[in-house]
């Protein structure tokens, strides 16, 4: 803290006093973005920060279309990126695809190109499951500097994503 007799001596200002005042007292407090979680306007995922990494609870059924999962990575990256996270937990039960497997080799192209760099993506999918058309966006997804699986077990997915 700012000795009091500096600032009476009109060596620093008063607003300064407070800036340094404020910036100290911040560095105590923890982030509250941090600790913030989101609830996605379209209440058809939630998002919540977990130790290192970022958690998406899709709701049960969740439709896997290009344009919901666009929308979905736009709030998960802004997300992450305040958070300065790299990792992505991805939780769904029995969702549902509606993708040709040109709409899954562009969602597989979205994520290969994703910024940051070094995004470790897990999905972890319950009665879900994969195919030819998985497999082409899971292939695609990885082309890039992004890693990305898809399981059907909890511990798996948090074993392979670090958690």
């Amino acid at each position: 803290m700012m000795d009091d007799a500096l600032i009476r001596s009109g060596t620093f200002s008063y607003f300064f006093y407070k800036i340094l005042t404020l910036r100290a007292q911040r560095q105590h407090e923890p982030d509250r973005m941090t600790n913030m979680d989101l609830k996605a306007t379209n209440s058809r995922y939630s998002m919540h920060q977990r130790p290192g990494l970022v958690h998406v609870e899709w709701t049960d059924g969740f439709t896997i279309s290009l344009q919901t999962m666009r929308q979905m990575w736009a709030d998960v990256l802004s997300f992450s990126r305040v958070r300065q996270l790299n990792r992505v937990l991805i939780e769904g039960h029995q969702p549902v695809r509606d993708m040709k497997p040109i709409d899954a080799f562009r969602h597989g192209s979205l994520l290969s190109s994703l910024e940051p760099p070094g995004l470790r993506i897990a999905f972890c999918l319950f009665g879900f499951e994969p195919d030819v058309v998985t497999w082409l966006f899971s292939r695609t997804a990885n082309d890039g500097p992004t890693a990305v699986e898809i399981f059907s077990d909890l511990p798996t997915s948090l074993r392979w994503i670090g958690a």
